[in-house]
């Protein structure tokens, strides 16, 4: 099925998604600093976007992306925005003109994540890169007893998930997507309940 919402559009965030967002935030300022990325794009930004908000400062130009968005991010000139669903979406934004794209908890909840991937390797200017992050199996279970049983974070945000990923999984995936083997470094962090990328696109 798929989800007509985005992340943050209907619920209030738990302490749990603010921490998670937080952690990530941090990292992908540090890697939007150091590689002196200039046009960004954020795609499963969320409704509000508070990452973009957060990289909005440190570069000349950001893409949004995703299924909803508040009217606010949609009527700001300081955006280039994009309402839809992933990979088709992305169509819409021209080839090479990315410095750096994020997806940030977002690839566990696609259809299509290889075909997404794809989209993104051909919008990321050469030398590009992008930063993924996804839950890892034992995130799983931190994750579902949070939800489920804690009721700490939203229940449908598990319901929605379509995979969970170790390092050879994520590997596996932007392989087939024709990145080079060479340019993916792939990490575990957050305790161990997440796997992130930092791809290089050929130069």
């Amino acid at each position: 099925m798929t989800r007509s919402s985005s992340f943050g559009q209907n619920y209030e965030q738990s302490i749990v998604d603010r921490l998670g967002i937080w952690l990530s935030t941090r990292r992908i300022v540090r890697l939007t600093k150091s590689s002196r990325a200039q046009s960004v794009g954020d795609f499963g930004c969320g409704y509000n976007a508070e990452l973009a908000r957060q990289i909005r400062p440190l570069v000349n130009k950001v893409v949004l992306a995703d299924v909803s968005l508040n009217q606010e991010l949609l009527d700001s000139a300081e955006y280039d925005t994009h309402v839809g669903i992933l990979p088709g979406v992305l169509e819409n934004i021209a080839d090479y003109s990315l410095d750096l794209v994020v997806m940030n908890s977002v690839l566990e909840h696609l259809d299509n994540p290889v075909g997404t991937l794809e989209s993104i390797r051909t919008i990321l200017s050469p030398g590009g890169i992008l930063f993924i992050n996804v839950p890892s199996w034992l995130g799983k279970r931190v994750l579902e007893f949070a939800a489920f049983r804690l009721s700490l974070s939203p229940a449908e945000e598990m319901e929605d998930h379509r995979r969970y990923y170790n390092k050879r999984e994520l590997w596996l995936e932007l392989r087939s997507s024709g990145f080079s083997p060479s340019k993916i470094k792939i990490h575990r962090h957050k305790f161990g309940t997440n796997v992130y990328a930092i791809v290089k696109v050929d130069s």
